[in-house]
């Protein structure tokens, strides 16, 4: 958080293009504490995932056949790929935003969009919409805990409240995904 409040505004956008929800979160945490407006967080963490996903969309197609070349890489991810494949079959806008909200998942979709030659201009029409949704509900957590947060530090007079109630809502997004990553593997392996 320190780098956040010394770098201020570019540290959203490029902490959201390389560390996303983490930062994010923290980011909305402060705008929540009144550090800066919560717009600002909303449009640079925007700016700076679109622009993370479309640079991984781009490198993608010739990443994703490089690592699958490897035999260890193939056999090692076999039941990952299947159901990738498996999610990205449809390409629907549905789609996106399961894999906007699946842990772990952004960077290799991207990839394998790009890999299956899927128009860039399909891609981020329909990445920048779940990405709206998805900021819309990791900035809201954020937010409220930052909100939540400074009104108990004022009651308590402890900054120490604020940190926890950050980390509990980092934990419980945590959580959640863990959660949902294993619903949609085991839903992903029943289907077959």
């Amino acid at each position: 958080m320190q780098i956040l409040i010394a770098y201020e505004l570019p540290a959203i956008f490029f902490g959201s293009f390389f560390f996303a929800e983490i930062v994010i979160i923290a980011a909305a945490f402060l705008a929540g504490q009144g550090v800066w407006p919560v717009w600002h967080v909303f449009l640079l963490a925007l700016a700076g995932t679109l622009t993370a996903d479309s640079v991984w969309f781009f490198v993608g197609r010739k990443l994703y056949n490089q690592l699958n070349r490897w035999e260890y890489t193939r056999v090692r991810y076999a039941r990952f790929s299947k159901l990738l494949n498996h999610i990205a079959h449809r390409r629907s806008l549905a789609t996106f935003f399961i894999i906007k909200f699946l842990y772990g998942t952004r960077v290799l979709m991207a990839m394998h969009f790009s890999a299956s030659r899927l128009p860039y201009r399909f891609f981020i029409a329909r990445d920048a919409l779940a990405t709206l949704a998805w900021l819309g509900v990791i900035i809201s957590l954020g937010w409220v805990a930052g909100r939540g947060a400074f009104g108990i530090a004022d009651v308590l007079g402890n900054v120490r409240a604020a940190g926890i109630a950050l980390v509990a809502v980092l934990i419980a997004y945590r959580l959640a995904n863990l959660w949902f990553n294993k619903r949609v593997l085991k839903d992903g392996e029943t289907e077959e």
